[in-house]
């Protein structure tokens, strides 16, 4: 009877924790769905043995309290899943092991969702800490030990498992990877399936870099020749800058668009080009832009991590093998993204991180540094370089203004745009456009006073992370705003890749009409040369 009992107790669990799925996860729907609709055994063979395992962890039968029976044990897998999704609402995708890296850049960006992730973490500590003492006092003392011992080295072993080329290969052959689509692989697989995955991938892939070494020569294959001329380079690449006019069935009192800014446009737009992100890992944007390679995140989810600080032939490293001054302004410090080894990886002979910098008036009330203060301090750096060198420069600004929270100043910078709808972040974000917006017009038209022979690019990173049901953009959510300006005039580089912008500037400047369409396998090749050039000793 007792055995009944036990198997019986077991029942009340796992109807509890499919209870929870039913409503936090809709996981009964997924079942149905990937079992008899989409054909794959993803959920059944792996998400929900995994859950059970790791739920039976915290579960202790004798306990009489049933809340510490019943509703603690899941309560652990439960904060996994409510942090993959807070994850999935900021990223459109689960993490990775490799995330756990940046960790540390939340704080820096968000204290207050850092904050709360560590009191959300203590709080499930907290609660697993009372569910094991809870349960100390319904075993004998030698009996517990004995337990707790057995479940620690099933913890462990699970851990190992998963870790494992074995769980490896035995997920392979029942994962329904849809390699155009996460949000298709997270559904047909589940959350936590998923993250294993991932994590897996880049694993293996990372293992298998010096086995990926190649002969391909990048500088000969994206960069042919010698520049015949040699203008100077603008690089600027601004956070999250959206413009919110794309958001669908959202009205403003005003026009959001600075009209210093238009005569820039190319027939009375932006361009759109493509960024490898969407709502965060700015790194990635910037990976593409400034060595002409596509970010495949195969060895990290954050290329930039991976890069070892020797040289790479990138499309910054073009310029200074020709004779260019190569210089980096960031509006951060140096501690996001392995970014100190990642410039010096990329070619630059500079970087001034303004966080870091006694010669940057930062203004005190600005959570992040307004696009504005950044422009100004870069201006003043040009103005001293041009009037004093001879040497042709690459000139490259990183912005961090329009960071999640989308802090504003409104003492300086007042509500000017009022949206239709009741929304802080669009509120927020549409008011920085309009400020973004003039100091950007002002920093192209001072560009061109002291240079108007050189070549200006600016490009969002990626767009905010607001999508949703309620709030849709007018195209996919990779697409971004772009200016390309040469000598004043504007060049249409719509539908471009990132990564193809290096290209089509190169082109430009060496007198090519090329037409590129390289093959992913190419694409692929010029990826892993590049990683393993950083990392050559």
């Amino acid at each position: 009877m007792n055995k009944f009992k036990g198997i019986i107790d077991y029942l009340k669990l796992f109807l509890i924790l499919i209870l929870f799925f039913v409503i936090y996860d809709g996981i009964i729907y997924n079942l149905y769905h990937n079992l008899y609709i989409k054909g794959t055994k993803s959920v059944f063979l792996i998400e929900l043995p995994i859950v059970i395992t790791l739920t039976t962890i915290f579960y202790f039968q004798k306990i009489n309290n049933i809340f510490f029976k019943y509703i603690t044990p899941i309560i652990p897998i439960m904060s996994l899943y409510i942090f993959f999704d807070t994850f999935h609402n900021f990223l459109l995708r689960v993490p990775r092991i490799s995330d756990f890296e940046n960790i540390f850049a939340v704080y820096h960006f968000i204290p207050t969702l850092f904050v709360s992730g560590i009191l959300f973490l203590i709080f499930v500590l907290v609660i697993v800490y009372l569910t094991f003492k809870t349960a100390s006092k319904h075993y004998p003392k030698n009996t517990f030990r004995k337990l707790l011992l057995i479940k620690l080295i099933g913890f462990i072993f699970l851990i190992l498992f998963l870790k494992s080329n074995i769980f490896e290969i035995y997920q392979k052959k029942f994962f329904n990877y849809v390699a155009w689509s996460e949000q298709k692989t997270i559904k047909n697989n589940g959350k936590l399936s998923s993250f294993i995955y991932y994590s897996n991938l880049q694993k293996t892939c990372k293992e298998q870099l010096t086995t990926k070494i190649n002969d391909i020569n990048i500088s000969n294959f994206l960069y042919k020749g010698q520049i015949s001329i040699k203008p100077n380079i603008y690089y600027i690449v601004l956070e999250s800058f959206l413009n919110p006019n794309y958001l669908k069935n959202i009205k403003y009192n005003q026009n959001l668009l600075s009209k210093e800014l238009k005569q820039y446009f190319y027939k009375n737009d932006f361009s759109h080009i493509i960024s490898p992100v969407y709502g965060g890992n700015t790194a990635q944007a910037e990976f593409e832009l400034l060595t002409g390679i596509k970010a495949f995140a195969e060895i990290n989810s954050i290329e930039f991590n991976v890069l070892g600080g020797n040289q790479i032939d990138s499309f910054v490293y073009q310029f200074r093998k020709n004779g260019y001054k190569t210089i980096a302004t960031v509006a951060t410090d140096s501690k996001i993204f392995n970014s100190k080894l990642a410039y010096q990886s990329i070619g630059f002979d500079e970087v001034r991180f303004l966080e870091e910098r006694n010669d940057f008036n930062r203004n005190p009330n600005d959570k992040l540094i307004f696009d504005g203060d950044l422009f100004k301090y870069n201006i003043n750096y040009l103005k001293t370089y041009l009037n004093n060198n001879k040497q042709p420069i690459f000139n490259y600004v990183l912005g961090i203004y329009g960071h999640i929270p989308y802090y504003r100043n409104k003492n300086e910078r007042p509500d000017i745009i009022i949206p239709n709808i009741e929304n802080k972040d669009i509120k927020n974000i549409s008011n920085q456009f309009y400020y973004r917006t003039k100091a950007l017009a002002k920093y192209i038209d001072t560009i061109l006073e002291l240079d108007p022979n050189s070549i200006i690019l600016i490009s969002s990173d990626h767009i905010p992370a607001i999508l949703n049901k309620d709030i849709q953009y007018k195209f996919d959510k990779h697409v971004n705003i772009s200016l390309l300006i040469y000598k004043g005039k504007s060049i249409d580089i719509s539908t471009k890749h990132q990564y193809e912008v290096p290209w089509f500037i190169w082109d430009l400047i060496s007198d090519k009409n090329t037409t590129r369409n390289y093959d992913i396998k190419i694409l692929e090749k010029l990826y892993y040369k590049s990683l393993n050039e950083s990392l050559d000793n």
